[in-house]
C-alpha cells in the first residue's frame, strides 16, 4: 500500500510539473482565459451514406452530386469532410473540375499502368477489367479528407472531386461521409 502511494504522489507530482510548463498556463490563472471566459462551441458529427448514379467507365466529376446530397454541410463553420468510397474497384480523387480532357488524360495514363487482361492476372474470374480496377483503386485510393469552411468544402479553383470508375459496368456506387466541425448556429443567432 505504501509503494502504490508513493506511485501516485509521483504520478501527481509529476503532472504538476508537465502542466506548470506549459506556455500559457499563466494565462489560465489570471482569469484572461479562464474556462467560464470561454465561448460554448458546439461540435457537429454527422454521417451519412450517400448513393451515387451510375457511371461508365471513366473519370467523372461528381463534385455538385455530393455538394446536393450533403445539405448538412452548411451547418459546420469550420471542420472536416471524409469521404469513403466504399468500392474496391473505383476511386476518390481531387483534381481539375474545368478541362475535360484532363480527365480523359488521366485515364489513359491509368490504363497503362494496369490493362486490361484475362492472361496478366490471376484474379480474372470477373472479367479482364476486374483486377486492373483493384490495381487502379489502390493507386489512385478510395478516400479524401477536404477542409469545410464558412458551410462549404474549400476547394481551389480550379479543383473537383473525381469518381474514378474502374470497370466497365460498375453500377452504382456508394460514399460513406463523416462530417465534423463547430456549428454555424451561434454566428446566426440560433
Amino acid at each position: 500500500l505504501a509503494a502504490l502511494n508513493s506511485v501516485r504522489r509521483r504520478l501527481h507530482y509529476g503532472a504538476r510539473r508537465h502542466f506548470a510548463r506549459w506556455p500559457n498556463q499563466g494565462a489560465f490563472r489570471t482569469g484572461i482565459l479562464s474556462p467560464a471566459s470561454m465561448p460554448m462551441v458546439e461540435t457537429i458529427w454527422i454521417q451519412k451514406e450517400v448513393l451515387l448514379r451510375q457511371r461508365a467507365r471513366g473519370i467523372h466529376l461528381i463534385t455538385d452530386e455530393l455538394a446536393a446530397a450533403l445539405p448538412e454541410i452548411a451547418t459546420i463553420e469550420r471542420g472536416l469532410a471524409h469521404f469513403l468510397l466504399l468500392h474496391t474497384s473505383a476511386a476518390l480523387a481531387l483534381n481539375e473540375s474545368v478541362e475535360p480532357e484532363v480527365r480523359q488524360d488521366l485515364e489513359s495514363f491509368i490504363n497503362t499502368l494496369a490493362p486490361d487482361s484475362r492472361t496478366l492476372y490471376a484474379h480474372a474470374y470477373e472479367g479482364p477489367d476486374d483486377m486492373p480496377a483493384h490495381i487502379k483503386s489502390v493507386l489512385v485510393g478510395a478516400q479524401l479528407t477536404l477542409p469545410v469552411s464558412q458551410g462549404a468544402v474549400k476547394l481551389g479553383a480550379w479543383q473537383g472531386v473525381y469518381l474514378c470508375e474502374f470497370r466497365n459496368r460498375g453500377g452504382a456506387r456508394r460514399v460513406f461521409v463523416t462530417l465534423n466541425g463547430t456549428s454555424r448556429s451561434e454566428q446566426f443567432g440560433d
